[in-house]
């Protein structure tokens, strides 16, 4: 079997060790453990961090819980989802690992603060986008064409992607879950497949963030106003 080998300085060995003896692991099994949702190779799959070992107090309070809602459901006459719940109670109480996926199903990796904020970049540039459309004159709006014109809307994030379907759930919960994004939010209705692009719009949205940046930023300093000119959109939607 192959063997991955990684040098650390002593003191954040120290600490990785310290961490592996908080689970009950070896450092190897940590490495394993944080390396294996890197490797989900269906995009179809929720869940990714399944845990292949848990501390006897974290299966206690896990298995309390079902036995808690195993009861409340029996109450209410839903037998079928009390004996569903006992049989997860089970499996955490007697440690079968294989089987800790039913507990974990609907949890997923964590979304890095990197991507999250590729995801409300994104966002924020299309937003300025279409306002600095709206403030062209009827002449540079002519002059932009309207192919260009289409550029300023938003795409989406393809869905058949296991990076950019991240990115989608992002995206939908910052436009159903606050209100800063409301321009937006016809691109996540049905007829535009809720944000679905269909194709993969992550390296687009890169290029066009790249032109975007700079000028945005210069805009700021200088206090010239937030809107794109018509040269500015030009070079963001040719990107």
């Amino acid at each position: 079997m192959p063997v991955l080998s990684v040098k650390y300085d002593e003191a954040t060995y120290a600490e990785l060790k310290a961490v592996a003896d908080s689970r009950g692991v070896s450092i190897s099994d940590l490495a394993r453990e944080q390396l294996a949702p890197l490797l989900r190779r269906n995009p179809g799959s929720r869940g990714g961090e399944v845990p292949q070992k848990m501390t006897a107090f974290q299966r206690q309070v896990l298995a309390l819980l079902r036995r808690i809602l195993a009861h409340l459901a029996a109450g209410s006459g839903e037998g079928d989802d009390s004996v569903e719940q006992l049989r997860r109670a089970k499996v955490l109480e007697r440690g079968y690992v294989e089987h800790y996926n039913s507990e974990f199903d609907e949890i997923e990796p964590e979304l890095s603060r990197q991507e999250s904020n590729f995801v409300i970049d994104v966002l924020s540039m299309f937003l300025l986008l279409g306002d600095s459309y709206e403030q062209l004159s009827d002449y540079e709006k002519k002059e932009l064409g309207g192919q260009a014109r289409r550029r300023t809307y938003f795409l989406g994030f393809d869905a058949n992607d296991r990076r950019e379907s991240r990115l989608l759930g992002f995206a939908r919960y910052l436009i159903e879950d606050t209100d800063d994004w409301e321009p937006l939010a016809r691109y996540f209705d049905q007829d535009h497949g809720y944000g679905n692009s269909h194709m993969p719009t992550y390296a687009l949205y890169q290029r066009m963030l790249e032109e975007f940046d700079p000028i945005y930023k210069t805009k700021l300093r200088g206090g010239v106003g937030r809107h794109l000119t018509l040269e500015e959109l030009q070079r963001v939607l040719s990107a």
